[in-house]
């Protein structure tokens, strides 16, 4: 059996991983980056969970222009929380920037989807530790509700996995390009 953070059993008998899953949009989202002329790097290729403070400790050791960015499954007590969240330490700055054009994007390809922003929709700031201890601006992005059972199908199909892909993948071209 599978360690870690899971979604329900559905009715299906599907279940989410969320280490697993979060792998596999990594994964992609680095293998589309790189066809697109981005160099990516991985910090936490193997299967088992790394502290907190390991994943600063190698965002912290790359050295170049660089953006720290961490891919997760949101999960809530509640079934019916959906949708997108993505978080800076700061609205300002090339990390707040990037938490704009990830909302953007994310609207452009699931406008059918809720989205848990501000007005401004802008991203929401945070104290985590990936976000406030990295040497280079840093996003956290939760990517659906693996506890919502819609969510969940969206991060488990290969269609819905490809649209994650394709607006993280715009998002992250449009602040790069520049």
């Amino acid at each position: 059996q599978k360690k870690g953070k899971r979604s329900p059993g559905w009715d299906v008998g599907r279940q989410y991983y969320e280490g697993v899953g979060n792998r596999v949009l990594v994964n992609k989202i680095s293998k589309a980056l790189k066809k697109e002329g981005i160099k990516t790097l991985i910090l936490v290729p193997e299967q088992e969970d790394t502290s907190l403070s390991e994943r600063c400790n190698r965002a912290n050791s790359v050295v170049g222009d660089s953006v720290f960015i961490s891919v997760h499954s949101n999960a809530a007590s509640s079934k019916s929380a959906s949708g997108f969240e993505a978080f800076s330490y700061r609205k300002t700055g090339l990390a707040g920037q990037f938490t704009k054009e990830f909302y953007n994007e994310f609207i452009k390809e699931f406008p059918e989807s809720k989205v848990r922003y501000g007005p401004k929709k802008s991203g929401k700031t945070a104290n985590f530790k990936v976000l406030r201890s990295t040497n280079m601006p840093a996003v956290l992005l939760e990517l659906f509700f693996m506890t919502n059972e819609d969510d969940c199908e969206i991060l488990m199909s290969k269609d819905g996995q490809e649209r994650i892909v394709s607006f993280c993948v715009k998002a992250i071209k449009k602040i790069v390009m520049y």
